[in-house]
């Protein structure tokens, strides 16, 4: 008998389903999911992924975002602290001329001789450039007409007669115009 039971072959059981509207039954195989099922599961799974990815990129992106904006923060507090260490000795000739319009007004002349030197090392050093306005044509993109003053003479017409400001640029972009008289011909 032990024999027996295991040459016996699992079989599969009809099970009989009743329809409860048309009292009918129908015999059913139990049977392994179908394709349609196992494809939507994948699906599932994959959509699944699919947002996580997406979470993480969303969350990686943010934090891109927050380190640029600090290190664009550092960069900032760096160069004004660069700029102004190079303009304390300034600081300091102007203080120091300043102790001697009391005491020694001779003096004077040359401290002041001595400070526009190293104003103008420190424009030098950053690239900061005068723009030359006085004798040369209008031009709206270097210079602030403040006024136009009549001239007589073809040559000083759109010629920029005096300039009451001088204007800077820092390779060859405009950190100030020039505020100018313009000449204009009668």
């Amino acid at each position: 008998m032990i024999a027996e039971k295991k040459n016996i072959k699992k079989q599969e059981i009809p099970v009989e389903i009743k329809d409860s509207g048309s009292g009918k039954s129908a015999t059913k195989k139990p049977r392994s999911k179908s394709r349609e099922q196992k494809s939507l599961e994948k699906l599932k799974a994959q959509v699944g992924e699919l947002k996580e990815k997406n979470l993480r990129i969303q969350a990686e992106f943010a934090n891109y975002k927050r380190r640029n904006e600090k290190e664009k923060e550092e960069l900032s507090t760096f160069i004004k602290i660069e700029v102004l260490k190079n303009f304390l000795p300034l600081k300091d000739d102007f203080s120091r001329l300043h102790e001697f319009l009391d005491h020694e007004p001779e003096k004077l002349s040359e401290g002041v001789t001595l400070i526009v030197k190293k104003i103008d090392q420190f424009f030098d050093s950053y690239h900061i450039k005068e723009i030359l306005a006085e004798g040369t044509e209008f031009d709206p993109e270097l210079h602030d007409a403040l006024m136009m003053q009549p001239v007589e003479n073809d040559d000083q017409d759109n010629k920029v007669l005096q300039v009451f400001e001088p204007g800077f640029t820092i390779n060859d972009r405009v950190i100030r115009h020039a505020r100018v008289v313009v000449g204009k011909k009668q």
